[in-house]
């Protein structure tokens, strides 16, 4: 007789199958890394074509809120 696993047992059979997790160290060390990569990219500014687009954005669902009877 088979047996069917709910969405609990699949999880806990998948966790018991799982290799263990990085170590602390290297997880902290993949950390730093990643984020000296991508500290400069957040420090950029937003480029005045991506501002122009989510301007654009605003004013068509506020236009769409607008027609639906919605506060804008």
């Amino acid at each position: 007789m088979t047996r069917k696993l709910t969405g609990a047992t699949q999880g806990e059979a998948l966790a018991r199958h799982r290799s263990p997790a990085l170590d602390e160290r290297l997880q902290a060390h993949i950390g730093r890394q990643l984020k000296s990569m991508y500290d400069a990219y957040l420090n950029e500014p937003v480029p005045d074509h991506l501002i122009e687009l989510l301007d654009k954005l605003d004013r068509i669902e506020a236009g769409a809120k607008k027609a639906d009877g919605e506060p804008a």
